[in-house]
């Protein structure tokens, strides 16, 4: 089955891409067809025929009722639920009420977002953030104590709910799943920074809500709370990425410490401004995989070879490692987010980051690594998330063998079974390994070519970059 084709939506100058870029050559069957532990099938609840924007929402009851006509309607739906007074334990009984006593929060909420935002954010904005967010292929919005409106195409939803952009630096998207011991410490780091940012969460788990909101409210920082039914990464990042309105994004996870200082932050901003055709930043590591330059950088890896104008050190690579990355948020949302036929819902999207990589090259844009000078891996990350046990990591492990098979059937040399590759990634070397050196410069082919010249470019000009 096919997602029916979603009009590209445009809000504040900014085109949003809404069916993700999809040169990926997935296996058959493995496009997330499937059904949630709720039953719904997972096609339906990334894309349903409608959403409903319920903003202001103050009372359980008023909730229900809304539901019930969500529910009363004809097919697929999800709802987004922006509290305006309303407490997260009165959302849920509305959902049970609604739902019946089907199980915990990821059944109760797999069709269904629940946000917090800042006191005295415009009602206005508070809509067309949502609206934005939303993936169905008609929006119904509900303003506070109204019913819902009539569903109209989310392309044109989103151009009459855009009234007010404001006017943001950055957004640091986070993504979060049952790990409270980082959470103070991140805001604090965050709302450090220069600048005037904004932090919107996407909390996996449903849990350590109120800490959330009491830290970020003690930040004075503009923010987005969203608690939903264990989406996972790919899509958490994409539907928030859509609510934000930073002119660049900064996307971490839950077990990264922002440097206590802002000079990472204005390296990158410096990077992006002075080169136009960087599309994608990483601050962990990076590999090259083929050529003289052929290794791993960053984090833990190879130091990185060359320095910017500010003396940062960064360098031109392949692929890089999620945690953080660091994207324009025009670039992000026009060149369809991250890509859903990574994983399925409540699933890790190892590979996810790199696919970006590639796809960034692929569209012409340049790829790098920066010190960031984050702190990784903090608190008890070993124990937790994908790898908490043996069948999680053994799931994790299976999703990363298939995820590297789509790379290279996607972006590598055309095959009898890919005739359409581009012939773009193409190992001709691989770190630590006998291959390594095995190219030499002017044996490059593909996305070797360009991350070498760009490389050799900024070591001669460092102060273009």
């Amino acid at each position: 089955r096919q997602v029916p084709a979603r009009a590209n939506a445009t809000a504040c100058g900014t085109v949003y891409q809404e069916e993700p870029f999809l040169r990926t050559v997935t296996e058959a069957g493995a496009r997330c067809m499937c059904t949630t532990a709720s039953g719904n099938d997972c096609l339906e609840l990334d894309y349903p025929e409608v959403s409903y924007v319920l903003s202001g929402q103050e009372s359980q009851e008023g909730l229900q009722q809304l539901l019930g006509v969500a529910k009363a309607a004809s097919g697929s739906h999800e709802t987004i639920v922006h509290s305006s007074g309303l407490h997260f334990d009165q959302y849920l009984a509305a959902l049970r009420a609604s739902k019946g006593d089907i199980g915990g929060y990821d059944k109760l909420m797999d069709n269904s977002f629940f946000v917090l935002t800042e006191p005295g954010r415009d009602e206005a904005d508070v809509r067309g953030g949502m609206a934005r967010m939303a993936n169905g292929l008609q929006v119904s919005v509900a303003s506070q104590g109204g019913s819902p409106g009539p569903a109209a195409p989310r392309d044109e939803v989103v151009r009459d709910t855009s009234s007010v952009c404001p006017a943001v630096d950055v957004s640091f998207i986070i993504q979060y799943f049952k790990r409270p011991a980082q959470v103070k410490a991140i805001i604090q780091r965050l709302r450090s920074l220069p600048g005037v940012n904004e932090v919107l969460v996407n909390n996996d788990s449903a849990s350590e809500i109120e800490l959330w909101r009491s830290e970020l409210e003690a930040s004075d920082m503009r923010y987005s709370l969203v608690v939903s039914g264990n989406i996972h990464e790919i899509r958490g990042y994409n539907r928030l990425a859509k609510l934000s309105v930073g002119k660049l994004i900064v996307f971490m996870q839950d077990d990264d410490l922002p440097s206590s200082g802002p000079a990472w932050l204005k390296s990158a901003q410096s990077m992006f401004a002075k080169n136009p055709k960087l599309g994608l930043v990483g601050g962990f590591s990076g590999t090259i995989q083929g050529g003289p330059l052929t290794d791993k950088y960053g984090k833990g890896q190879k130091k990185i070879k060359y320095k910017t104008s500010t003396g940062r050190p960064f360098m031109f690579v392949t692929l890089v490692n999620m945690g953080p990355f660091v994207v324009p948020a025009d670039f992000f949302l026009e060149s369809g987010m991250f890509n859903g036929n990574y994983s399925c819902r409540g699933e890790p999207g190892i590979g996810f980051d790199y696919e970006y990589a590639l796809r960034t090259w692929y569209l012409g844009r340049q790829v790098g690594v920066f010190d960031s000078s984050f702190a990784y891996h903090v608190g008890d990350w070993a124990k937790s998330g994908t790898r908490k046990n043996k069948a999680a990591y053994a799931a994790r492990q299976n999703i990363e063998r298939r995820n590297s098979r789509y790379h290279k059937n996607t972006y590598g040399p055309p095959s009898l079974s890919y005739p359409e590759a581009p012939g773009l990634y193409i190992r001709q070397g691989l770190p630590g390994r006998e291959s390594q050196f095995s190219t030499k410069r002017n044996q490059l082919e593909g996305v070797g070519i360009l991350v070498h010249e760009a490389n050799e470019d900024l070591a001669k000009n460092p102060g273009n970059y």
